[in-house]
């Protein structure tokens, strides 16, 4: 029969060599990479006089962050839930704003000379980092 101690023991020493084999691994892939972003809005716009509503749409290129980060969640005696959480997520680590020109339409017809202005956030820069909600 195993006593109370003596498996509070294992568990602690299972715990702590599955999180260190976990997080030493070294696998994470959080990248940099080029994505295509279709903006599609509805806007009221008066133009010489009358109201009317618009479709505005555009298309452009943009920075994203995506990959794995390594985490894990292995049992533990210390934490009150009984694990130790480990997570990390590919996320960015800096923004810039960027502004985007859109296309407007009355029906299925372009409105000549006139074009939305919007700004947006680009990614700049990505890590993984501790997860938060």
């Amino acid at each position: 029969m195993i006593s109370t101690s003596d498996l509070c023991q294992l568990l602690t020493l299972v715990a702590s060599v599955g999180l260190s084999s976990a997080v030493v691994g070294g696998t994470d892939n959080c990248m940099f990479q080029d994505s295509t972003v279709h903006i599609d809005k509805d806007l009221l716009i008066t133009r010489n006089g009358e109201t009317f509503r618009s479709n505005c749409l555009g298309t452009v290129s943009m920075k994203k962050c995506e990959g794995t980060c390594d985490s894990a969640v292995t049992p533990s005696v210390q934490s009150p839930d009984g694990f130790r959480k480990n997570c990390r997520c590919c996320r960015e680590t800096a923004t810039r704003d960027r502004t985007v020109s859109l296309s407007c339409y009355q029906g299925s017809q372009v409105i000549n000379d006139f074009h939305q202005e919007i700004t947006v956030k680009e990614v700049t820069g990505c890590h993984c980092q501790e997860c938060h909600d």
